[in-house]
């Protein structure tokens, strides 16, 4: 089952009837998951005190919830200033670095091995958005 990655612009407006918000919302938790396991890693391997490595184990625990909490919010927000704003796009991108993009190789391998804990067909290898849209086209899941 292939998936084609929408090119066009997503707009919240003219799409919000073909997001999936479940599926959206879990792939963006399984980014944010594997974000946090790769900063509890690095944490471990680099840490900044002594007692960071104990800290890092609860990377891959805490890191979903401060997407839901900050960065999700802060995402949807900037989505709306970057209309109006352009560089507030620049700031998103930057967060996104850190928040969930460094863990896109990790849900592309776990789309690999477990395709069914990752709602899309094809998740793309590095994605610099901030929130990937799970939008249903034609009874299959795409990503804008």
């Amino acid at each position: 089952m292939s998936t084609p990655i929408i090119i066009n612009e997503f707009s919240l407006t003219r799409d919000f009837r073909s997001i999936k918000w479940g599926a959206t919302l879990w792939y963006n938790l399984v980014r944010s998951i594997s974000a946090g396991l790769v900063l509890g890693i690095l944490m471990f391997i680099f840490p900044q005190q002594q007692g960071d490595q104990a800290t890092a184990l609860a990377g891959p625990l805490v890191w979903p919830f401060a997407y839901l909490f900050f960065f999700l919010p802060f995402g949807m927000f900037m989505n709306v200033v970057g209309q109006f704003i352009p560089v507030a796009n620049l700031v998103t991108l930057f967060v996104a670095l850190i928040a969930v993009t460094i863990g896109d190789p990790i849900v592309c391998i776990l789309h690999k091995f477990f395709p069914r804990l990752v709602p899309v067909a094809a998740p793309p290898l590095f994605s610099f958005a901030l929130i990937q849209w799970v939008l249903d086209t034609d009874k299959e899941f795409s990503i804008a």
